[in-house]
């Protein structure tokens, strides 16, 4: 084979998927020397999985390969050495560390020798130490001494269940690092973590533009000193609980005058007045998410449709909207909604919210607590020929309903919740793309002839889930993933599969790195085996 001049090969495979790019390294000494060069291997993530860091250290050490991206799960950082991080530092743009062991010394080790990281995200492991036992805890203390600022870093976020292990020092000499942070993500159990962080990024002066913030109780005098520190700054926020808030808080947000993503969780105390001066003053927000607020009413609505750039609308648990009693009058609906989730108690139909936002740009479309009326699924069908997501609560609809999915040709992603009414009919031509990536079937009648077909319909399947389906067979279920190479996460909860399933699995699938398998007939022996030959995969419940 004669390969083609090497600055032509860099082209055609820069045109490629990162993962097919990945692939092609195969072919020879030549290309395989060609992709694993930066930026050709930028986009891609490299894993490294497990506690046993010697091997992996060591062929990685070896090998011609670079890489932007390094994710790092359930490893003992401590025991990788400075030769590892001398290769891999320099160029590393993306580092998360995911329930990995080590130190807090380790840890601004590694951050000194990546110079131009970008993005640090860090999750601790629930119940574990991560870092060290208390034993230890007096000599893994930091020095004190002068660190370098990572002047690329432009995101951190920490998620951890086991605050008692983080120092509010430690997390403030971090955040040190970092003076030209833009975006963080905090998901920590105590307020004075948030606290102590909050006041440091104030010291600091950053710009955020991004804040997500999660945790057990957000009060409301933090809230406001937050939201007015970043007022000027502030793009995308989200804030879980917001149980707390009122006029202040509300006052505050509507200050934010460049929002475009806003989510407020558990927002209770949330009135059509707070959001109609919200609405007034951030008239470029493109994604509005509100959960579970007693005080909105169908009357917000009027002012969300003035929101002529919302791309992405979600409404959940906010039962005092009904639909049906909606004034639309000189309130054109919204032609931008790309995204609607509505997780209401009732709604009359779909056509009444048809009044107020239109559905024929949709692309997604989630309504996980309505069960969905047979004239309301023939409206979506016929309304909305541009979905790419569908998310439904099936039980009032059969397989006259189900066997027009394949009419949505660009569906990509389907759930299918409570579809005990659809057989195989359903699925014989297919139920969406055939380039479908994510598929969810919550079904007691699913069975091995409508298996087939989907194995026959949709072979590019990234994600696959089954629910309560205990008809279909080890063998159909093979069958199917003999289809499918690209499958990446796998879910199979109380279904009847044995022993056939895991131990099929170990030699199918070659992407697959997750799977859930809930309430299943398998063995301990064949349980440990699959572990065993598939380590590279995590599994939920064989561990």
């Amino acid at each position: 084979m004669t390969n083609p001049p090497q600055t032509l090969l860099e082209r055609l495979l820069m045109k490629l998927h990162p993962l097919d790019r990945l692939n092609c390294a195969l072919t020879c000494r030549l290309w395989a020397d060609v992709v694993s060069k930066l930026p050709m291997s930028e986009e891609i993530d490299f894993v490294v999985r497990g506690p046993e860091v010697e091997p992996v250290q060591e062929a990685m050490v070896e090998s011609q390969r670079m890489c932007g991206n390094l994710i790092f799960q359930r490893a003992k950082l401590y025991e990788f050495d400075p030769k590892f991080w001398g290769k891999f530092g320099e160029n590393l743009r993306e580092l998360q560390l995911m329930g990995c062991d080590w130190s807090h010394e380790v840890l601004h080790s590694i951050l000194q020798s990546c110079p131009n990281l970008e993005s640090l995200n860090i999750r601790l492991q629930d119940g574990r130490r991560n870092y060290c036992d208390r034993k230890n805890r007096e000599s893994d203390s930091y020095d004190g001494g002068d660190r370098e600022p990572l002047l690329r870093l432009r995101h951190f976020s920490l998620n951890t269940e086991d605050a008692a292990y983080w120092e509010i020092e430690t997390l403030e000499r971090i955040i040190d690092l970092m003076p030209n942070l833009t975006s963080l993500s905090l998901e920590v159990p105590r307020i004075e973590h948030i606290a102590d962080i909050a006041e440091c990024m104030s010291e600091l002066g950053l710009n955020l533009t991004q804040l997500r913030v999660r945790t057990s109780e957000l009060e409301e005098f933090l809230v406001k000193a937050i939201l007015e520190d970043f007022s000027n700054s502030l793009e995308d926020l989200l804030l879980q609980p917001c149980s707390e808030l009122t006029d202040e808080s509300y006052d505050a947000l509507a200050a934010c005058t460049k929002l475009r993503n806003l989510t407020l969780c558990n927002a209770l105390r949330m009135e059509n007045r707070h959001l109609k001066k919200l609405a007034l003053s951030a008239p470029d927000l493109e994604v509005l998410e509100i959960e579970n607020s007693r005080l909105l009413t169908e009357d917000c609505l009027f002012y969300i449709g003035g929101l002529t750039k919302l791309r992405h609308l979600r409404f959940s648990a906010c039962n005092l909207i009904d639909f049906s009693g909606v004034r639309v009058e000189g309130c054109p609906p919204l032609k931008t909604l790309r995204r609607l989730e509505l997780g209401l108690s009732s709604f009359t139909s779909l056509d009444d919210i048809h009044q107020l936002l239109s559905f024929e740009n949709l692309r997604s479309l989630i309504l996980p607590h309505n069960h969905i009326q047979p004239e309301d699924f023939a409206f979506i069908i016929q309304s909305s020929s541009q979905l790419e997501r569908l998310e439904l609560l099936c039980g009032k609809l059969s397989d006259h309903d189900g066997s027009k999915l394949h009419l949505l040709k660009n569906l990509k992603s389907l759930s299918l919740m409570d579809a005990d009414g659809f057989t195989h009919r359903t699925f014989e031509k297919g139920v969406g793309s055939p380039d479908m990536e994510s598929l969810l079937i919550d079904s007691q009648t699913l069975t091995d002839r409508a298996m087939a077909c989907i194995a026959t319909h949709h072979a590019r399947l990234k994600h696959l889930a089954l629910l309560y389906s205990e008809k279909v067979s080890d063998a159909a279920l093979l069958n199917l993933l003999e289809h499918e190479p690209n499958l990446r996460t796998l879910r199979l909860d109380y279904c009847s599969f044995w022993n056939d399933t895991l131990e099929g699995l170990v030699k199918l699938c070659p992407q697959l790195n997750r799977i859930w398998m809930e309430d299943g007939l398998y063995t301990e022996y064949t349980r440990s085996r699959f572990s065993r030959m598939r380590p590279s995969i995590y599994s939920h419940q064989l561990h």
